[in-house]
């Protein structure tokens, strides 16, 4: 890149996603020093323009293949939350149509959130609305259930994802969507259901023996907190029972093929509860290993969304039938019911963290410079836990 004015000379230039201009093999007559600085800055600022520009006839659909492509690169996504997330913007672009993605202003993205507040739920499986637009559904008799503030609110969430890379990439001046999440008149923790110790003893009184998976698996979520899919895509090799503490543990990795961590945070060792141990869990796990099985549920197949589809699914139907309501605690609850019963037993925040494999709002001095709480600390806080 060369001003023909002057003799400055720049070999190369670009912009980053935080707005700074990099210039290299800068060369410049220092007998004129002021105005080729002057020359720079005319450089920093076309190349600014460009970008601009570049976001002014940038379309909707181009900006999500960009983003989208990206996040892939980096390997943010794993398949399912790819399908979810190109699900919602694939709606973004057929409700507020494939205009140039600056030109989208504010109004625009609170007209999509009325949009949304109006759609019927599960549009492709109801007859009713299979096959048509969202503008021919907007113009029929309103639904008789619409999609859920929690639906509404993730699609806006996405969008506003979206929009938020657009800014870094100086393609928007804004991100349209911030805060146009709606309110749910609720706290968190009142929106997140738990199961009740009675409603934990009852699904676990109900498992079958002769399933593993199906006994194991919620056994281990009762008792740990650990997410679906960690359980069930554990090898063999994850149950360590040789550490030096005492405690055996699951050891949460992506060690091996079609292994998956949610987070960075997710990498840990969970100590494996007494109970566990009294139920004869270790002694299941022992003869996975002198069979010569390499998963910890070997029935488990992996699909897109991980190993835990067979479950996942068995778990909804499963809880129907034990009473509990369609609209009360799932799988996931066992979550946030471990993670309050440890809460209310007084165990120290940063230890059920550990355990969860959380990392909200942690400090740098936390997350870079300290490793996590070791077995001996960790297992008699989880051992704690009973129902």
């Amino acid at each position: 890149m060369i001003d023909s004015r002057l003799s400055v000379k720049v070999d190369s230039a670009h912009l980053t996603k935080d707005g700074q201009v990099i210039l290299k093999g800068i060369e410049m007559d220092p007998d004129k020093i002021e105005a080729e600085k002057a020359a720079l800055e005319s450089i920093v600022s076309t190349l600014k323009s460009a970008s601009t520009s570049a976001g002014k006839s940038l379309r909707l659909s181009a900006a999500i293949q960009q983003f989208a492509a990206e996040k892939k690169s980096v390997g943010c996504w794993t398949a399912k939350t790819e399908d979810e997330i190109l699900a919602a913007l694939d709606l973004l672009v057929e409700v507020m149509g494939d205009q140039p993605i600056a030109e989208l202003t504010r109004e625009a993205a609170v007209s999509y959130r009325s949009a949304l507040q109006r759609l019927p739920v599960n549009r492709s499986k109801d007859p009713l609305y299979r096959g048509k637009s969202v503008a021919q559904i907007l113009n029929m008799k309103a639904p008789a259930v619409v999609l859920s503030t929690a639906s509404v609110n993730k699609a806006l969430t996405r969008a506003s994802a979206l929009f938020e890379w657009a800014v870094q990439c100086h393609y928007v001046p804004s991100n349209i969507f911030k805060s146009t999440q709606l309110k749910t008149g609720k706290a968190d923790r009142e929106r997140r259901v738990r199961f009740s110790a009675e409603e934990v003893r009852l699904v676990l009184a109900g498992l079958p023996k002769d399933q593993p998976s199906r006994y194991w698996i919620p056994y281990i979520a009762a008792y740990s907190g650990m997410r679906l899919n960690e359980i069930c895509q554990l090898d063999v090799a994850d149950i360590i029972t040789g550490d030096a503490s005492g405690f055996a543990a699951f050891s949460i990795n992506d060690n091996s093929n079609n292994k998956k961590l949610k987070t960075l945070s997710s990498r840990r060792l969970v100590p494996v509860h007494q109970y566990l141990i009294y139920l004869g869990f270790l002694k299941y796990a022992e003869e996975m290993k002198e069979a010569g099985k390499v998963k910890l549920f070997p029935d488990l197949t992996y699909s897109k969304n991980g190993y835990a589809d067979i479950i996942s699914k068995w778990f909804a139907r499963y809880r129907l039938k034990l009473g509990i309501a369609e609209d009360g605690p799932v799988f996931h609850s066992f979550r946030h019911t471990v993670a309050d019963s440890l809460k209310q037993l007084k165990v120290d925040f940063h230890i059920i963290e550990d355990i969860l494999g959380h990392s909200s709002g942690q400090s740098a001095t936390k997350t870079t410079y300290t490793n996590q709480y070791t077995l001996d600390i960790l297992g008699p806080e989880l051992n704690k836990l009973s129902y």
